[in-house]
């Protein structure tokens, strides 16, 4: 039996720190608490439905209604920890990076974050996807670009 080595000739993809980094933190983690809390709702409503079992639909549909909404706010809860997750570990590693790089920082911005980005891009030049710091905070607290497509797909303004 001979083994077959042909593939160790193609260049091997090694996922940088960062990624390996989202994915055991961030995307890990808000898969198991959307799964934890899927199990749960599930549980939940079968708890209901064998207890109503002689009751009309749209009685059981009345109390299970209810119990869908709270876990539905309960996955609106998980998306939104995911997103500080992810906005967490994306400062610690460009504060990494600029350390790295003894970047100074001027205080231009009050974000300590856009501070760093900005220090870099002066530093490295722009990235592929360059990051303009005109933006305007939404009713989230939340800083967007100009331009930021955000929703169904329409244009927000500033």
């Amino acid at each position: 039996m001979e083994l077959d080595l042909s593939s160790l000739e193609e260049p091997q993809e090694i996922p940088h720190e960062f990624e390996i980094d989202l994915n055991c933190i961030v995307v890990t983690n808000h898969a198991l608490t959307l799964e934890g809390i899927n199990r749960s709702e599930d549980e939940e409503l079968a708890k209901i439905e064998e207890g109503f079992a002689h009751e009309d639909f749209e009685t059981v549909r009345s109390i299970t209604g209810y119990l869908q909404n709270f876990y539905e706010d309960l996955r609106q809860a998980a998306h939104r920890l995911a997103l500080v997750g992810l906005i967490t570990r994306l400062q610690h590693w460009v504060e990494r990076f600029a350390e790295q790089t003894n970047v100074k920082k001027d205080k231009i911005r009050d974000s300590l974050l856009a501070n760093q980005i900005e220090a870099l891009n002066k530093l490295l030049g722009p990235g592929p996807h360059p990051y303009p710091f005109s933006g305007f905070s939404d009713s989230t607290g939340f800083h967007h670009p100009r331009g930021f497509e955000g929703g169904m797909g329409t244009q927000r303004k500033a």
